[in-house]
């Protein structure tokens, strides 16, 4: 009876040489979609840790693929020379550390995204003379705004309120989100 024969075990290069075209196939894929939906997350409106996961995220895809393809030099140099195989390795699991990194950090980014609700000018308005009778301590009063003004260095809107009963007059300062920054009299 003949011996089955078994396949043998794939060479180790040419699986090292697949592993870095596939960190550096989806770095490129994932950096393509991101890129390509960036201007329906501008029209949303990013800020602060938003714009940190996303930047950190793009600045890690392209560490990967710059890896990945160091790494495929390593192992062309080891293949001809005989030296710097441990390099090739340790590049290669580097690259694809920063690949998972940077899938965490888009993760992030839509996490922070969903929790971070921008609200359309009226509705900011609105809400916030909603809430002026609780933040005033005055549940009588009858608010309306004077003015509203966009200050760019804090990324938010100063409004100037007026309550017609006492004409006592309010200042707050108010991200897109509704979180109120500052409050004055």
């Amino acid at each position: 009876m003949a011996a089955i024969e078994t396949d043998k075990a794939p060479n180790p290069w040419a699986t090292l040489t697949e592993y870095c075209k596939a960190v550096i196939t989806l770095a490129s894929g994932l950096l393509a979609i991101t890129v390509t939906f960036l201007s329906t997350f501008l029209t949303q409106g990013i800020w602060g840790t938003q714009t940190t996961c996303l930047i950190a995220g793009w600045v890690l895809l392209l560490l990967a693929i710059f890896a990945a393809f160091v790494a495929i030099g390593f192992l062309t140099n080891y293949l001809r020379t005989g030296r710097s195989g441990t390099a090739c390795i340790l590049i290669s699991n580097i690259s694809f550390y920063l690949l998972a990194f940077a899938a965490i950090a888009f993760v992030l980014f839509g996490i922070f995204s969903v929790h971070s609700k921008v609200l359309d000018v009226n509705t900011l308005v609105r809400s916030t003379i909603e809430q002026l009778p609780i933040l005033s301590g005055k549940s009588d009063g009858d608010w309306t705004i004077d003015s509203m003004t966009w200050v760019e260095s804090s990324k938010a809107y100063r409004m100037v309120f007026n309550d017609k009963k006492s004409n006592e007059k309010r200042t707050i300062l108010i991200e897109n989100n509704g979180k109120i920054l500052e409050m004055t009299r």
